[in-house]
Order: structure tokens, then sequence, then C-alpha cells
């Protein structure tokens, strides 16, 4: 596990869980993005798509894998404070990106955020998560294997780089 005082890197999400969410037939959406308190569609600043259907109520182990491991990293926080409030399984393609923003919605509780690896076809580059320490105003590019798990704040600034090729696709999970 890797960890660092604003983000942390693991392993451990169940399998089969992730697995079901790719096997879902569910018809893949063009994702929104939220722009002053209005969801609509804005491929400048976000350009991926999104299986609507996948719910943090149909996977309770995925719940709690997220919840426990939220613990190990901030062992000061109280588990019953909080709970796993939305999914979204998101695949990006070639060309697609998320430009800097914050997971940080008014009206929504949220206060982190994850994004997991389901998938990484082979030819992939690019699509990289980078986010921002706000304290030193340094990034830095998080690459992800499938299966591995980062988990930071919701205030925190990130983005998805461009995907160069291939696809990749992801569960964002907020706390």
């Amino acid at each position: 596990m890797k960890s660092l005082n604003w983000y942390m890197k693991t392993r451990g999400m169940p399998e089969d869980a992730l697995q079901c969410m790719y096997e879902d037939q569910e018809i893949f959406y063009q994702a929104q993005v939220n722009i002053n308190g209005v969801d609509q569609i804005d491929r400048t600043v976000r350009s991926s798509e999104i299986k609507a259907a996948i719910k943090p109520e149909h996977y309770p182990d995925v719940c709690e894998f997220l919840l426990d491991t939220m613990m190990k990293w901030n062992p000061n926080l109280k588990r019953n404070d909080y709970m796993v409030g939305e999914f979204d399984y998101l695949r990006y393609k070639k060309g697609d990106h998320f430009a800097w923003h914050e997971d940080k919605i008014p009206g929504t509780l949220r206060q982190y955020s994850t994004s997991t690896i389901i998938r990484a076809s082979d030819d992939l580059t690019g699509g990289e998560l980078e986010i921002l320490d706000v304290d030193t105003e340094l990034s830095e590019k998080i690459s992800l294997d499938v299966g591995e798990t980062v988990f930071f704040s919701s205030y925190t600034p990130h983005r998805i780089l461009p995907v160069l090729s291939g696809t990749r696709e992801v569960l964002v999970a907020w706390i």
C-alpha cells in the first residue's frame, strides 16, 4: 500500500464484483459534467462514457472494501460517519479526457474520491489520473494497474489526461 498525506494507492478490490460490473450489459451514455450546478455534456471539459446503472447498493462488498481501506488510510475517521454514496462506471477511449476539476459538488456529501481500474486494453497509452497537491502546487501522474484503487480528498484538483490509444474502464466512487 503506497500512502502519502494527499493520496493512497492500494489493491484488494473484490475482483468478482469488478468482473460483474464489466460484464453488465448496460448501455454506455455520454458522461455529463456539472457546470455551475447544471449537469450537461461539454466534451471540451469531459469526454468519456458512463454505465449509469452501476450503483453502490448492488455491490456491498465493494463498498465495504472502500470504507475499510479508507479507515486504514486515516484511522482517526469514524467508519459509521461515512458511506459510499455514488458510483460512476466510466469508459475512456482514444481522445477522451477530463479537465482539471474537484469532485466536491454543492448538495452532495462527497468527502473522498476513489478510482479503480477495471479494464485496460493492451494498447492503452495515456489516460493517467493526475492529482495536484495544493500545498506544494506539485502534481503527480498516477498510473494504476487493473484492480488498483487510488483514494484522495474530493477537494483535491485532479484530471484524466487524454487517452492516446486504447481504452480504459474505471470505477469512480465517492465516500
